[in-house]
């Protein structure tokens, strides 16, 4: 790069060229630091040019200040630097790679656990060993302080802090050698005066401890998600403190400004503003990518909306861009790692150049998310890698240049030999074939999320424009358009350096939070304006950033919603009519449908940003002579600084840029834009005049929604491409089903589910959810087929049925089905299941403990016409409403399964117009015997045999034996699970329905075979007996609303079982409880409050190690229900959320702690219906370990005096009782001769 008056470029390329001359007032330098090279963007008053320079050895830091060195070396003196801007990966890489000493907790007393147990579910469905699935090294046990002071949920104090006790943890803290403190109190976000003092004691106390605030950090409820946040942010405090100083003191000796730096919500801010939450520099780099390339598409390439696909060696950063700006989020995920953040909206997928592709079992391609890295890199790259690439695929191809920028030369026989060995020998095709499959899938899972970030935002995704960035966006963008059915791709002038260009862009932000809990009514709103005027910054920096514009959001959502939308709100113009109606715009748009539940503010929010004056000249115009093509076999190469405005051609080109490369597929045209972005348009419909003519580029292409690239399912990747976009519809609906929920069993507790069916009642695909509902709804989809023939069903139709002899399981789980028509007959089903809050009973929540017949337990619904294209049948509405004792939680909830069966119908019909025709049945079958095979091939290496296992229920009130008794007969490739010898039903609630045993049925067999395909075919190697009129396939009129304790001891018993066939590699049982509590009451003024919570155990510890603490275990996934959120809607103080220490069972690896809930009804009073289990017997260990405790529950009076609580048990709770439940441990791994003394931070269990 050259920095003489007369200077000017836009080229990207490797390091800049020397030069000299006097250098021009006023540069503004951005600095974006790589795993190779460290891009530049220098902006000043002759135009922008951009560089890239390998990074130099030593710290990060020095990376930085190295490549400045450079500049100035090339004549950009450092006075006369204006502004220096970086994006930083320090904070990431301090999260991904966890290296960082631990941090110590500051912590409301009884909730030190909290980061431990965490919401109780799992990632990993169907492992038996269950892995951690909290970051408790970060902030271990030892190094968590419990301390006295809270406030309530009105946030008004409840308890006093005690300085004491807070100068006593800092001195423990700082004997342990603890760094950096995170300030952890219950319903700090509505105010944050109570751990602002505990920081001013503890900096009294010790001078030299970072201290983090969780209401600085995430002020929003639900603690474990806003603590979790807050230790992250204190676990990257010192790292990046250090760094800040060692570049802060490099920039002054150098002469250069101090450093603004990005944060992930999209906007600069000084060091010591990003020092005091250096967690919002988590998405540093690749918001600043997002930015770059928003802000290099003018109104003519842009067209809209756009998704940004910025592929890296690792990833793909997906963004949606809108005229107003980048789309933003709350959630975000670095490695496993989750934080609650404002952060643009960077949906990360394991596609890059380096991932790792291998064939599975049963003969399938998987791409990611491992992979080669920068060293030892592609086999192309000639340094020793010998596994396959995505980049080694590229090269066989002839995609990838022979040259990468930066000087890399492909070594295309490396490539061929790598995809060889390990694809095309064991999928029998050549080796161009087997590279071409692979791409395939790359580009499928590309597609799938692109269209899932599009869906996140309200859009239909062939409506969109995609966006290359990144080194290797260009080579893939094309081929996922036409998947995704997009048929509009935009490649920027400057692609490859996106990061450094958004720096220069990027205004100066800051943040300002406020809770609130208000209705959207003339009270609320003027109760949010009187809470903004206590919210202001006062200008910085105004003279680099003259333009003010604060913009305010409300954040709003319907009436028991979780999960709000933000709103913006001008205080001058806007009404509450006004607010109200583009909430239910807002609504209708990303989650499909308008509520008529009134509408909530739950917080409000000021982004104050100040913006640049106006910038100097852009990017230099492209030449105005056409450039040539190189020679090339069958395949054009373009030189893309010499593609002059208006040029066009048409694939298959290769287009070569210093920066990245850009493929053009066969069929598809390109075309330069005036400002220099590349545009290349899918091939026009043939049945459209004109189509595929070269100059089809220069037209203005459509928007609207367009067919995508059929799918050839014939091909060796056409299954695996079916397969993730159907599973990624599946996934979808869920996410849309726990959004739109109201009560808090499904939007807390995720109770819930959502699947994909064939016309015949086959699942061929389900979300990550619930095993225990998505394995029910298999025969709830036979019972609407038997009552309602598929040929009879017309568009817009839906079903309901809950009839445990109609195929549902207890009556609160309602199942909704929708037809989907393709060619006028029903092509497939989208179906969910949602726990309702109440049903009717005769007991709060529909699931009374002493019911001894269905008909105490609520409302039968048959199979049932819901909707027709009409919409919602009166009468039965009229019927499920007048049943209910929350009739308008129930109404909303069956509206929220209506939109995610709706969502799924929408996506599924686009999917089966851009197959080819009458082609999906076969395919469908095709990914069900494949799932069969896979199942079957995992069965064939297992030990043959007959392996047995009794267990039996706790002492029912009727004296009934409730035994359950299993037997698996493994013969080959086949199993028979026969349940002979369980005792007759019973008069109680725990006789399980067969929809429910199929579900511990469908969730052992996937244990046995987890990578197969999640469909019908997993239960084609499986036969299952139930014994008729027995607890596991009852008549009527059992009752049966506690049948989760006999499917969870199904599940213990088949595990068990199986364990006899391979012993030393067995999991010992978990607690084998799912507490289930149901509370309704009334509070002091007579207002009504209900909430189920579902609490787990123990999990059984297995060779690898210990049983993790209170997780939902086997069939079970649900979450718990957090203090904060629990105290907002009842008049209850949760006291303690703990682990119950010394409850798994002990062994040389020890079960998993049970959990320790302590509740106190503060006024009013309660019925409560208590469903818990393993009261009397316990989760046996294995090989040689010992059993877990069994679980226990009381109501404590005033006086101290307790009543114990029977594991099923309906009773009343009056204010000033304190309710205790305590649930079992997980069994033991290994006997205890064998154990070292050690304490695992990983699980909090002790051996």
């Amino acid at each position: 790069m050259s920095f003489s008056a007369s200077s000017g470029s836009r080229d990207a390329g490797a390091a800049g060229t020397h030069g000299s001359g006097s250098p021009a007032p006023g540069w503004d330098v951005a600095i974006d630091v790589g795993g190779t090279f460290v891009d530049i963007a220098v902006r000043g008053a002759h135009g922008l040019r951009a560089a890239k320079y390998p990074r130099a050895p030593g710290s990060p830091a020095q990376s930085v200040l190295g490549a400045l060195d450079a500049l100035a070396a090339e004549g950009l003196a450092p006075a006369s630097v204006r502004r220096i801007l970086h994006g930083t990966t320090i904070a990431t890489n301090l999260l991904l790679e966890r290296r960082a000493a631990p941090v110590g907790m500051i912590v409301t007393r009884g909730f030190g656990d909290v980061p431990t147990l965490g919401r109780q579910s799992r990632r990993d469905l169907y492992r038996p060993a269950i892995a951690v699935q909290t970051p408790v090294d970060i902030a271990p046990e030892v190094l968590r302080c419990e301390v006295a002071g809270r406030l309530d949920a009105r946030g008004e104090i409840g308890e006093r802090l005690d300085r004491g006790e807070i100068e006593a943890a800092a001195r423990r803290l700082e004997d342990a050698g603890v760094r950096s403190v995170a300030v952890c109190l219950l319903f700090s976000h509505l105010d944050g005066s109570q751990e602002r003092q505990v920081r001013e004691w503890l900096r009294a106390a010790s001078p030299g401890l970072a201290v983090s605030l969780s209401c600085e950090v995430d002020p929003r409820p639900r603690e474990y998600e806003r603590w979790q946040s807050t230790v992250l942010d204190a676990y990257v405090k010192p790292g990046v403190g250090g760094y800040l100083a060692e570049l802060g003191e490099g920039l002054a000796a150098r002469g250069y400004p101090p450093v603004l730096l990005m944060r992930s919500l999209g906007g600069v801010a000084p060091a010591d503003t990003c020092l005091a939450v250096p967690a919002s520099l988590a998405m540093s780099g690749p918001a600043a990518a997002a930015l770059g390339v928003a802000g290099m598409l003018d109104a003519q390439s842009a067209a809209g909306v756009a998704v940004s696909v910025d592929i890296g060696g690792t990833t793909a950063d997906l963004s949606l861009l809108r005229q107003a700006g980048v789309d933003t989020t709350t959630e975000l995920s670095v490695g496993e790692l989750s934080l609650r953040m404002h952060s643009l909206a960077v949906r990360s997928v394991p596609v890059g150049g380096g991932s790792l592709v291998r064939i599975d079992a049963a003969g399938g391609i998987v791409v990611g998310p491992e992979s080669a890295g920068a060293d030892p890199g592609p086999a192309a790259y000639g340094r020793g890698g010998e596994r396959p690439t995505l980049t080694d695929c590229l090269v066989v191809l002839g995609i990838a240049p022979a040259r990468l920028a930066g000087g890399i030369d492909m070594d295309a026989a490396a490539a061929a030999r790598a995809v060889s060995r390990e694809l095309a020998g064991p999928l029998g095709v050549c080796v161009r074939e087997a590279a071409q499959a692979a791409l395939q899938v790359a580009n499928a899972m590309l597609a799938e999320s692109i269209k899932q970030v599009a869906i996140d935002g309200g859009l239909d995704p062939r409506a969109v424009t995609l966006v290359a960035a990144g080194g290797g966006g260009g080579l893939h963008v094309a081929q996922a358009a036409a998947l995704a059915g997009i048929r509009r791709v935009v490649v920027p002038a400057l692609p490859g350096v996106a990061a450094a260009v958004g720096l220069l862009q990027s205004p100066l932000v800051r943040v300002a939070e406020h809770a609130l809990d208000v209705a959207l009514d003339d009270a609320g709103l003027a109760a949010a304006h009187a809470a903004a005027r206590t919210l202001a910054f006062a200008p910085l920096m105004a003279e680099d950033y003259p333009l003010e514009r604060p913009v305010w959001f409300l954040d709003v959502g319907y009436e028991g919603q979780a999960f709000t939308l933000a709103l913006p709100v001008d205080w001058a113009v806007d009404s509450v009519a006004s607010l109200r109606e583009r909430f239910d715009a807002i609504h209708c748009r990303v989650r499909g449908q308008v509520f008529a539940a009134r509408q909530r503010v739950r917080g409000l929010r000021l982004v104050h940003a100040q913006h640049p004056g106006p910038a100097g000249p852009g990017l230099v115009a492209p030449p105005s002579t056409p450039g040539l093509p190189r020679t090339g076999a069958g395949t054009q190469e373009w030189d893309r600084q010499a593609l002059a405005a208006g040029q066009c051609g048409s694939g298959p080109a290769r287009i070569l840029a210093a920066d990245t490369t850009i493929w053009v597929p066969a069929g598809w045209e390109w075309c330069v834009a005036d400002g220099g972005a590349l545009i290349l348009s899918a091939p026009q419909p043939a049945s459209r005049e004109g189509a595929g003519k070269l100059g089809a580029a220069r037209r203005s292409l459509e928007t609207a929604p367009a067919a995508a690239e059929r799918i050839g399912v014939d091909t060796p990747a056409g299954l695996d491409v079916l397969r993730l976009r159907l599973e990624g519809i599946a996934d979808r609906m869920q996410q849309a089903l726990v959004r739109s929920a109201v009560s808090s069993v499904a939007r807390e507790g995720m109770d819930c589910a959502a699947a994909l069916f064939l016309p015949d009642g086959r699942i061929i695909a389900q979300a990550r959810s619930l095993p225990l509902l998505l394995g029910s709804m298999i025969p709830a989809m036979a019972g609407v087929l038997r009552a309602f023939p598929a040929a009879g069903m017309a568009e817009g139709e839906a079903y309901l049925l809950n009839d445990p002899w109609s195929g549902g399981t207890h009556l609160p789980d309602i199942v909704m089905v929708r037809p989907i028509l393709h060619g006028g007959a029903v092509a497939a089903f989208a179906a969910s299941i949602l726990h309702h809050q109440d049903v009717g009973g005769s007991a709060p929540g529909s699931v009374p403990p002493d019911a001894a017949d269905i008909h105490q337990e609520g409302l039968r619904i048959p199979p049932v016409r819901w909707r027709t294209a009409g919409g919602i049948v009166p009468d039965v509405a009229a019927i499920l409403a007048a049943n209910s004792r929350t009739p308008d939680n129930l109404l909303g909830d069956l509206d929220a399964q209506w939109a995610a069966i709706s969502l799924g119908a929408r996506e599924m019909s686009a999917l089966l117009h851009e197959l080819p025709e009458d082609t999906f049945p076969a395919a469908a079958q095709a990914l069900i015997e494949r799932a069969e095979r896979m199942t079957r091939a995992a069965l064939a290496v297992l030990p043959d045999g007959e392996f047995s296992h009794a267990d039996a229920l706790d002492t029912l009130d009727t004296g009934e034996p409730a035994r359950l008794c299993v037997t698996i007969r493994k013969q080959g490739e086949a199993m028979a699970l026969d349940f002979a010898g369980t005792s007759p039903q019973v008069r109680a609630p725990v006789n399980a329905p067969p929809a429910a045993m199929l579900s511990a049925a469908f969730f052992f067999m996937r244990t046995l075979a987890p990578d197969a395909p999640n469909n019908h075919g997993c239960l084609s190697a499986m036969s299952l007996h139930l014994p008729p009129g027995s607890l596991v396939d009852p008549r009527l009129p059992a009752a049966v609303n506690a049948r989760t304790a006999t499917v969870k001891l199904a599940c213990n018993a088949l595990l068990a079982a199986w364990a006899k066939a391979d012993p030393a590699r067995a999991v010992a049982p978990n607690a084998g409880v799912a507490v289930v509590l149901s509370v309704g009451g009334k509070d002091a003024a007579g207002r009504p409050f209900f909430f189920t919570e579902i609490i787990a155990g123990g999990a059984g510890a297995h060779p690898g190690g210990a049983g993790v603490s209170g997780v939902s275990t086997d069939v079970g996934n649900a979450r718990n229900l957090p203090a904060e959120m629990l105290e907002a809607q009842a008049p209850i103080r949760v006291m303690a959320h703990a682990r119950r220490r010394g409850s798994g069972g002990a062994g040389r690896h020890p079960g998993g702690d049970g959990v320790v809930r302590r509740y106190l009804l503060l006024e009013g009073e309660a019925m409560v219906s208590y469903r818990g289990e393993r009261h009397e017997g316990c989760a046996a260990g294995a090989a040689g370990g010992g059993a877990g405790l069994s679980s226990r529950a009381w109501l404590q009076a005033p006086d101290g005096s307790r009543r114990c609580i029977a594991s099923k048990a309906r009773f009343a709770w009056v204010a000033g009782e304190c309710l205790v439940i305590e649930t079992a441990g997980g069994g033991g791994w290994g006997h205890t001769q064998d154990t070292f003394v050690e304490t695992s931070v990983l699980t909090g269990s002790c051996s």
